[in-house]
């Protein structure tokens, strides 16, 4: 949804017996229909293509995210549109250019810029990474990625939160022990992009997982998850 309460809504659609390509349309706060037939996004017979978050422009078009598939591909991309539906110069772009398969986990918008979290499996387990970039979709960290957890056990699930007063994001995920699931959270600076500090949020007996995180206020974050003890 837009400063004009106009909404843009993602589908994805087959329309020559290929690839699922990505189509937008836009509504106004009335429920009608603004343009005459949707605009296409991606244009790849084979791979099937599906947007995974959209965050408003200042602009008022969107920065959307994506995740491109096939049998041996998985990749995530950024593109943005204005608010006629136009791709705009220099998008898409591919938001880690490793050749390994990318699964997109969640991602924040900061105020400053789009942060986003994937699990990938490099070293035999699936950990997580993270990417920052600006509005014009340029990365605001000097590194290809940012490791956020990275450990001999599995991980998934993650959730991230932005918070202001700290001028950080926090990343929560489950990690498979071999046992059983924990919730840990770790917290990255935005100025330098370090791991601030671990926290293990949950390690009693049984499975701790699906962790949901949201920033107070006041600085602190309020964590909640599924547990089976």
């Amino acid at each position: 949804v837009n400063d004009d309460n106009e909404i843009f809504y993602f589908t994805s659609l087959s329309e020559f017996y290929a690839g699922l390509d990505i189509y937008v349309r836009k509504v106004d706060v009335n429920g009608s229909v603004l343009w005459d037939a949707p605009k296409n996004l991606t244009f790849n017979f084979d791979t099937d293509a599906f947007v995974k978050a959209a965050f408003k422009t200042q602009s008022g078009g969107v920065f959307v995210i994506y995740q491109e598939t096939a049998s041996e591909l998985k990749d995530i991309y950024i593109t943005a549109i204005d608010q006629d539906g136009n791709i705009l110069d220099g998008f898409p772009k591919e938001v880690s250019n490793l050749d390994n398969q990318q699964s997109f986990e969640h991602a924040v918008d900061t105020g400053s810029g789009v942060f986003i979290v994937w699990k990938e499996n490099r070293t035999g387990v699936e950990d997580v990474y993270g990417q920052y970039f600006d509005y014009n979709g340029n990365p605001l960290t000097s590194v290809n990625e940012i490791e956020i957890a990275i450990s001999d056990y599995q991980k998934g699930q993650s959730m991230i939160a932005a918070n202001q007063i700290l001028n950080e994001v926090l990343v929560c995920y489950e990690e498979f022990n071999t046992t059983d699931f924990d919730i840990f959270c770790n917290s990255i600076d935005l100025d330098d992009f370090q791991i601030n500090q671990t926290y293990n949020i949950a390690n009693q007996a049984g499975d701790q997982i699906d962790p949901y995180v949201y920033p107070a206020l006041n600085g602190h974050y309020m964590i909640v998850w599924e547990d089976s003890r």
